[in-house]
């Protein structure tokens, strides 16, 4: 019975032993961003910050409610001053408990550089339930959607110069801290967690040029024909991972089957009258996985559905229920025999002129005769 009570003993022991070193490893582990001192500027809005430094958890709520339209800012920064050269960017974990959308930016306060930002343009890294969607920033914002509950990446090659929008030349060195800029709107309640913030070495990251973004560019939408086809022409762009715009070979296709809806190899797009669909779905997909979608309405020209103040239909009708101004039957109307008459009509007037060309010379000869007598009497 003791031999047994030793090897409990000796199992528990290692047991501990291990969790301990797991423990003093995770404390350990330089990439971990240290909640050291922070300091939460609500710049005149209501709320609070709730941080558990012991794990690394800050809890925001900011209330917009009772403020005027417009937006607003609130900055939580928090201090870790140390050297970043070995790393590639930055990541944490976020919630956000709001029923709308979250506009912000990450800042790093750096000893040569100053204050940086993501790059307008530059995309950062969500990753959802294993799912990886990329961000652009767009007017110094990138939006995190209602209910996310993930992990955000800021690769440090898309950092740039806060004033001027200019990536970074070197390398990052040694940084003060980390920032969050939010940017609010009015009438919301705003509720948001940050946890697990750490760096990452460039080797986990996206190449710089690798494709973050695809565009479909050409019209929202495009006239239902009334007879015949329409035509719209649509193309397909793509940007890397600091906004730069890079050749893709992306294809347009429809999401699904539409009847009498085509799109040709070429980007054209292609819609018959006999088309029933309100709208359509572009899509194209790039070797990566990045998948863009644009919704195309098809909508009747004015001409086809206008009514006057009076109930009068304005429209103009189809070709086929057009009727014809005058009788079918009427010979007049005849273009083989309008074109006879109109010869006929040349021809007698021709003969007209040459017979009074004819008449007025034998009258002049006739005339210079009788001259000629009277005078030789």
């Amino acid at each position: 019975m003791k031999r047994y009570e030793k090897i409990c003993m000796m199992l528990v022991s290692i047991c501990l032993l291990t969790l301990i070193n797991m423990q003093i490893s995770k404390a350990a582990n330089p990439s971990d961003i240290k909640i050291q001192n922070y300091s939460f500027q609500k710049e005149g809005l209501k709320g609070k910050a709730s941080v558990q430094k012991e794990i690394g958890k800050i809890s925001l709520s900011l209330d917009t409610k009772k403020k005027k339209k417009g937006y607003y800012s609130s900055t939580l920064f928090l201090t870790d001053s140390r050297n970043v050269s070995k790393y590639g960017g930055f990541t944490t974990k976020m919630i956000n408990k709001s029923n709308h959308s979250l506009r912000l930016n990450i800042a790093m306060n750096t000893k040569s550089k100053g204050v940086v930002v993501v790059k307008n343009g530059a995309s950062v890294i969500l990753n959802q339930n294993g799912v990886t969607s990329y961000q652009r920033v767009a007017n110094d914002c990138f939006e995190i959607p209602a209910g996310y509950k993930g992990s955000i990446t800021i690769p440090f090659y898309g950092l740039a110069d806060q004033k001027n929008q200019k990536l970074l030349e070197n390398e990052i060195e040694d940084i003060y801290g980390v920032g969050f800029i939010f940017v609010l709107q009015e009438q919301a309640q705003n509720e948001i967690t940050i946890s697990d913030m750490s760096l990452i070495e460039e080797g986990y990251l996206p190449a710089k040029k690798q494709i973050a973004l695809v565009q479909i560019k050409g019209e929202e939408s495009m006239l239902r024909p009334i007879e015949g086809s329409s035509v719209e022409e649509y193309k397909v762009s793509a940007f890397d991972m600091v906004g730069d715009s890079v050749q893709t070979k992306a294809k347009l296709s429809l999401q699904r089957h539409y009847d009498f809806v085509r799109m040709t190899s070429g980007g054209k797009l292609e819609v018959d009258a006999n088309a029933q669909d309100d709208s359509v779905v572009l899509c194209a997909t790039t070797s990566n996985g990045v998948v863009a979608k644009k919704k195309v309405y098809l909508q009747y020209s004015w001409t086809k559905k206008v009514m006057t103040e009076n109930g009068y239909n304005a429209a103009i009708a189809k070709p086929s229920e057009v009727k014809p101004l005058l009788h079918q039957g009427n010979p007049l109307m005849n273009d083989r025999l309008l074109l006879v008459i109109r010869v006929v009509g040349v021809i007698g007037v021709g003969m007209f002129f040459l017979h009074y060309i004819s008449r007025r010379k034998r009258y002049k000869r006739e005339l210079k005769k009788g001259e000629n007598n009277a005078i030789f009497k």
